[in-house]
């Protein structure tokens, strides 16, 4: 447990930076849309003589659909970290460490290398088309969308956290890294929190801030990226040096 609970400290801090980037980046290019379509969706049910910048700055911050997305990430992390750490009962456990951390590395590094547009096999980045596991989760969220507010869009949140996505791929190897299901919750509830800020804003202040925020992102968004790739690789090299041979 030391020795997890000394990875957690450190790869939980990268993971949320890793969120934050990313949520520039990547997300409010593919969740923009459903965000503003909750923030849409949202605001149509609230009454014209009713309509004042409080509601606007609520309706678009979207928390029960965010607390969704959290729930159903932690709940992966701990699923995934929990079994890791089963495995590596039967194998060394700082050996199977290191290679998730490697693994987390590669998912991260291929986001980052598609947002500096380097042409990358499409086995790599999935291709572009839309998978049946998103198919089934979109018609499972459909209903939810005439009214995300409340219960109803943390439903949301809980179902759309499910969607296929490189980074929360690589925030799931990194967190199962700890061999632990709370530590592994803690992981992903503290990339969850990161990837919140870039959506809220798009969610308040529309397309205009989620195009401003692309535009930095895409600058910027790709070198922290590669930068907490470095960090997760050595984090994976010091894991390693540890194993007897």
């Amino acid at each position: 447990m030391a020795v997890s609970g000394e990875l957690f400290s450190s790869v939980a801090p990268t993971l949320f930076v890793m969120g934050l980037t990313g949520g520039l980046a990547h997300c409010t290019a593919m969740c923009g849309p459903l965000v503003m379509a909750q923030v849409s969706s949202g605001l149509e049910k609230i009454p014209t003589e009713r309509m004042g910048e409080l509601q606007r700055l609520t309706g678009g911050l979207l928390v029960p659909y965010h607390l969704g997305r959290m729930t159903t990430y932690a709940l992966l992390g701990a699923v995934v970290a929990e079994v890791s750490g089963g495995v590596a009962v039967l194998w060394d456990l700082r050996l199977a460490k290191a290679m998730l951390l490697g693994v987390a590395a590669l998912f991260f590094a291929i986001q980052a290398l598609k947002g500096m547009g380097v042409p990358l096999p499409r086995l790599l980045t999935g291709g572009k088309g839309e998978s049946a596991a998103s198919r089934l989760l979109g018609n499972l969220a459909k209903p939810f969308f005439r009214d995300p507010t409340g219960f109803r869009g943390y439903t949301l949140g809980i179902i759309l956290g499910f969607l296929p996505c490189g980074l929360v791929y690589g925030a799931l190897a990194a967190t199962a890294a700890s061999g632990d299901a709370v530590l592994g919750a803690g992981g992903m509830a503290a990339f969850s929190i990161g990837t919140m800020p870039a959506l809220m804003a798009t969610g308040v202040l529309g397309q205009l801030a989620g195009t401003r925020l692309r535009t930095l992102a895409a600058r910027i968004g790709p070198v922290i990226l590669l930068f907490g790739c470095g960090f997760l690789v050595y984090m994976a090299w010091k894991t390693l040096g540890s194993v007897p041979w």
